[in-house]
C-alpha cells in the first residue's frame, strides 16, 4: 500500500503504485508527485476515493486517454462470503476486466494497484469564443488538442463557448502554478505539473457551489448531431426557465473507448455531454428544471443515436 516514505513498487516490467481503497484522489496525487509520478488522466474533482471513482468510470477528457479504471492492473476484493479474490494481468483476468468499473456490485474493492507514469508539466488555458465559430471549427480543435474540452451556457447573449486546452510542455512551472487563487487562466494560460491542471484544488473544492449533473455518453461520431439536437431542444423551453432557480451549464468531453465490462465508453470512443444546474454554497438549483433538461437530453442523444450506444 502507499504510504509517505514507503518504496513504490514494479510489477510487470510496468511502474506501478498499489494503493487502499480508501485514498482519496488527492492525497494519491500528492503521494505519486513526491516520488515524481502521476496518473496519466483523472476527473476534474479530486475529493472521491480511489475506489469509488474507478467503480464509476470516473473519466477526464481526451481522445487518447482512457478513463481513470483503464489505468488499474490489479485489484484485491472482498466477496460477499468473505472470501479474498486477486486479480491482475495474469491471474483471474476476467474478474479484473469487470471489477475495475464494478459499481459494487462484485464485492468491496480493498487495494488497487496503478499503472502510473513520470510526472510532467501541463499547459492550461481557458478561452472564450463564439459559440458559432467554435462548433465550424470544432473539428479542427478536436484534432489538434488530445486534451479538448469545451462548454457554453445556455441562452447567453452573444452566445460563447469557454473552450479548455491542456498541453503538455517543457515550460517552467507558472508561480505560484495553476492553483494560485490570484492566477486568472483566461488571462494567462497558466503551467503546473500535470494533476494540478486536471483537478480542482482543495480551497476552490471547499468553496465550490452544490450543482446536479448529467451525463451521458455517445458515440464520438454522433456528437454534433446530438448537440446541435439538444441546443434546439433547449431553445424551446427558453421561456420555461427562470435565471432564479439555477445557472445552467452544457459541458462536452471525449474519452477512449475502452473493453471494461460495465464501461459507458466499452467498445467506442465517446464524446460525452454533460448538464448541470448550480445553485448556491449551501444548496443545488431547482430539481424540476433540472429534470426538464435532463430528459432532453436523454431524448435526443437516444434519437441521434437511434436509441443504441447511449449510456
Amino acid at each position: 500500500m502507499l504510504r509517505l516514505g514507503a518504496p513504490l513498487d514494479f510489477f510487470f516490467n510496468k511502474l506501478c503504485v498499489y494503493c487502499m481503497y480508501r485514498h482519496s484522489r488527492r492525497d494519491l496525487n500528492s503521494l505519486l508527485e513526491n516520488h515524481g509520478l502521476a496518473l496519466e488522466n483523472m476527473g476534474a474533482t479530486a475529493a472521491q476515493t480511489v475506489s469509488g471513482a474507478t467503480s464509476t468510470g470516473t473519466h477526464g477528457t481526451g481522445k487518447h486517454l482512457g478513463s481513470m479504471s483503464t489505468q488499474i492492473v490489479g485489484i484485491r476484493m472482498v466477496l460477499a462470503d468473505g472470501t479474498i479474490m486477486v486479480a491482475d494481468e495474469e491471474n483471474n483476468r476476467d474478474l479484473l476486466k469487470i471489477g475495475r468499473v464494478g459499481l459494487g456490485a462484485l464485492g468491496i474493492i480493498s487495494t488497487i494497484t496503478f499503472r502510473v507514469v513520470p510526472l510532467w508539466n501541463m499547459k492550461l488555458s481557458i478561452i472564450d469564443m463564439d459559440l458559432t465559430e467554435l462548433l465550424d471549427r470544432h473539428d479542427e480543435f478536436y484534432e489538434k488538442y488530445d486534451r479538448f474540452q469545451w462548454g457554453y451556457v445556455p441562452y447567453s447573449d452573444p452566445p460563447v463557448a469557454t473552450v479548455m486546452l491542456r498541453e503538455n510542455t517543457d515550460e517552467a512551472i507558472t508561480p505560484g502554478g495553476c492553483w494560485e487563487p490570484t492566477v486568472s487562466v483566461k488571462e494567462q494560460p497558466c503551467v503546473d505539473v500535470s494533476y494540478k491542471t486536471l483537478v480542482d484544488s482543495l480551497e476552490r473544492y471547499d468553496n465550490r457551489t452544490i450543482y446536479t449533473e448529467i451525463e451521458i455518453f455517445v458515440p464520438q461520431e454522433h456528437l454534433k448531431e446530438a448537440i446541435l439536437d439538444y441546443m434546439s431542444f433547449q431553445e424551446s423551453v427558453r421561456e420555461q426557465h427562470d435565471d432564479s432557480r439555477g445557472t445552467l451549464f452544457t459541458n462536452i468531453r471525449y474519452i477512449k473507448g475502452d473493453d471494461i465490462t460495465l464501461s459507458p465508453m466499452r467498445g467506442r470512443d465517446s464524446a460525452v455531454i454533460s448538464f448541470t444546474i448550480t445553485g448556491d454554497r449551501e444548496k443545488t438549483g431547482d430539481y424540476g428544471e433540472f429534470e426538464m433538461y435532463a430528459k432532453g437530453l436523454e431524448d435526443v442523444t437516444r434519437k441521434v443515436s437511434k436509441n443504441k450506444d447511449v449510456a
